[in-house]
Order: C-alpha cells, then sequence, then structure tokens
C-alpha cells in the first residue's frame, strides 16, 4: 500500500484521492499540499473570500471557452441580440486581464487582513483596559491609605 506524501500514513484501498497525479489519504491531506478544487462544502481553512474568487476566475475560464465557440460557429449577432433582449446592455469583455481580475495566485485574502487588524485592535483595547484598571487601582489604594491616615488622625485626637 502506498503512503500519503502529506501525512506519511497509509493510503487505505478504495480512497480515490489525487491531485496531479498523486494519490492521497484524504481530501484535507489534497487540500494541505495545495489543492483547492474540493473547498466549497467544508470548513477547509479558506476564508469565503478566497472561495468565491477561485470560483469566479474558473468561470470566467469557462465562459472565455463558451464565448470562443459562440465565434466558431458564427452567432455572435445573436448572442448580442439575446443579451440586449434579457439585461439591457451588450456582453463583457473576456479577454485575459493579467493585472486585475485574472490573478495567477491567490493574492492577499482582505478578510485575513482585516481580522488581523481587529485582532490587533482588540489587543490594544484589552491593554488600554488593563491600563485603566491599573490606574483605578491605584486611586482606590491612595484613597484607603488617605482614609486609614485620617483614622489614625482620629483615634491620636481622642487619646
Amino acid at each position: 500500500m502506498p503512503t500519503c506524501p502529506q501525512c506519511q500514513k497509509l493510503i487505505p484501498r478504495g480512497v480515490i484521492c489525487r491531485w496531479r497525479g498523486v494519490p492521497y489519504c484524504s481530501w484535507v491531506c489534497t487540500h494541505a499540499a495545495g489543492d483547492r478544487t474540493a473547498c466549497n462544502g467544508w470548513d477547509c481553512g479558506c476564508t469565503p473570500y478566497a472561495k468565491k474568487r477561485r470560483l469566479l476566475r474558473a468561470h470566467r475560464v469557462e465562459l472565455r471557452i463558451t464565448n470562443d465557440l459562440i465565434q466558431e460557429e458564427g452567432l455572435e449577432d445573436e448572442l448580442e441580440e439575446r443579451l440586449i433582449e434579457e439585461t439591457g446592455n451588450t456582453g463583457f469583455w473576456l479577454g485575459e486581464d493579467p493585472g486585475g481580475l485574472d490573478e495567477t495566485s491567490d493574492c492577499e485574502d482582505p478578510m485575513t487582513a482585516m481580522s488581523t487588524m481587529r485582532r490587533e485592535l482588540d489587543e490594544r483595547e484589552g491593554f488600554a483596559q488593563a491600563a485603566k484598571d491599573m490606574l483605578d487601582s491605584s486611586a482606590v489604594k491612595m484613597d484607603m491609605e488617605r482614609a486609614r491616615m485620617q483614622l489614625e488622625d482620629c483615634r491620636s485626637q481622642g487619646l
């Protein structure tokens, strides 16, 4: 039996998790190796934004193929008529755009950056609250010391 290149466990018979021709023991291991084709439907650790962006990128590729087929079959005019009828708009340009829509890899996810900033903000707020509590504690300690001294003064005057 072969072993999983990701977790080094034996791959059970009948398991058909493959990525780039390499067998893995589970979808979790293929995901850890870099396969993002099965991210939907389970909490793989990818943010919803990253999942949606990958799906949209794949959809643009499919639309380009469809657009090429329409041109090969000479149906551009029929497509444009139907688009205007259905949407009130002409079609969108689906050419390659390496500077924007067609990123080759997952760029930094704004949701991840946002959660990092929120965590930092929470830490700062926690620090500020701790400093405030410390100052309040010092003020209470000082008030108690004053009250103790006043009590001592009252006792000494009473003797």
